[in-house]
């Protein structure tokens, strides 16, 4: 659950490298999240049709941690001259991951509570997912800005101290705009501390949908039927 808040998340973070590394506008960034986001809205609901048909969710599952896995690290390889149709390649590798993996997990808590549960299941459900959503923003907040406080020292050799300060630390995110102010040689440089820095966000994500592959052969297998049973008969399946 907490993964994929931080999948969600991602929206949040992700106008970040274009803003950066390639110098576009806050609109043109967002432009960049279509492949993505469309992605992800029809995988959910062509992931919801497949377990419709089929009543079997953990392929799904598997797949879609597997893809998630491999989409986030994808984009720890991209550069500032990354072309943008391997931007894109990788956006919708991830995007079909993320989207596979939205809704089964809850399909597979509520099939495998009992009725009585069901309800309570689902608010906790939802609860932790609000929840893991500040939470993923702040982790992945803080490890942007520990990377490029990291850099601060390197910065300060091609940058003036205040202009260094600027793209350190909690200031970095705020100050994004400022790179083109910077001569040539200047923003290459700041652009790929940037670049460095975000690919650390990257490896957590990764990271994190690498733990959830894993553990998600742990879940129960139950096949899924469109009738209803009620509890005499759950009980005796």
């Amino acid at each position: 659950m907490l993964y994929s808040r931080i999948c969600q998340c991602l929206l949040v973070v992700f106008p970040a490298p274009f803003q950066s590394s390639r110098s576009f506008t806050p609109f043109h960034s967002g432009l960049r999240l279509i492949p993505i986001t469309v992605t992800q809205a029809i995988t959910r609901v062509i992931a919801g049709y497949i377990i419709l048909l089929t009543g079997q969710y953990l392929y799904l599952i598997y797949i879609g941690m597997f893809l998630s896995t491999l989409g986030f690290a994808l984009l720890t390889m991209l550069s500032p001259t990354s072309p943008l149709s391997t931007v894109v390649v990788f956006e919708l590798i991830a995007g079909l991951g993320i989207g596979m993996v939205f809704q089964p997990p809850l399909i597979a808590l509520q099939a495998l509570v009992s009725n009585d549960d069901v309800a309570v299941a689902t608010s906790l459900f939802g609860f932790i997912r609000s929840l893991s959503t500040s939470v993923s923003i702040v982790i992945g907040g803080l490890v942007f800005q520990n990377r490029m406080q990291a850099h601060h020292g390197f910065l300060k050799g091609v940058l003036s101290s205040a202009q260094a300060d600027l793209f350190s630390g909690k200031n970095a995110a705020a100050n994004v705009d400022l790179i083109d102010s910077l001569d040539n040689t200047q923003q290459a440089i700041v652009k790929e501390v940037y670049d460095m820095s975000l690919s650390t966000m990257w490896i957590l994500y990764a990271s994190v949908a690498g733990v959830g592959l894993v553990l998600s052969f742990g879940i129960d297998r139950k096949a899924l039927k469109k009738s209803h049973m009620d509890k005499e008969e759950k009980a005796r399946e």
